[in-house]
């Protein structure tokens, strides 16, 4: 068994992976917001980390186990948060991004301590390290076959944002 969930691009945050069923809504607003997941007979936590109501939105997933989960449903409405809190904290946890129009775009997995409050955080930072180690081994193809550059007249400009304002 492992602790991450697998996910697969495209697919709607609450159900991953063709896997993967959704078991239960704890809180939905149009679409499930938290609930559970269960894929190869392990249960997985899901909760919308931020852009609840937007058109992307970013996701965090970690196992739960059936006693966790019976927890998160006895809890009165008042103690939920705060047992969802509880439930996530210093986990494996995966996060991943997600569009209205294309579901599950990327997702890293990150290690413990992952948690509720840090999720969208370290989960970003994690997404933007993957795609800087993309594109400049883009780049270095690019460099190493020319031939690429010149047949799809594509190149690698650095962002406005990146280049620092002396």
């Amino acid at each position: 068994m492992s602790d991450h969930i697998h996910i697969e691009k495209g697919a709607a945050p609450w159900k991953p992976s063709e896997a993967a069923s959704l078991t239960e809504v704890f809180h939905e607003f149009t679409i499930p917001l938290v609930g559970a997941i269960e894929q190869d007979s392990v249960s997985y936590l899901f909760w919308c980390v931020v852009g609840h109501a937007g058109p992307e939105n970013a996701w965090a997933y970690a196992h739960v186990s059936s006693i966790e989960l019976d927890t998160l449903r006895d809890a009165p409405g008042e103690a939920f948060d705060q047992v969802l809190r509880n439930l996530a904290s210093a986990r494996v946890c995966s996060f991943a991004i997600a569009s209205d129009d294309k579901g599950i775009v990327e997702w890293v997995d990150l290690e413990p301590p992952a948690d509720f409050d840090t999720a969208h955080e370290r989960g970003m930072s994690a997404l933007s390290q993957k795609v800087t180690e993309a594109m400049e081994e883009m780049q270095h193809l690019l460099e190493q076959f020319p031939s690429i550059q010149a047949a799809t007249g594509f190149s690698i400009s650095p962002s406005p944002r990146m280049v620092s304002v002396d």
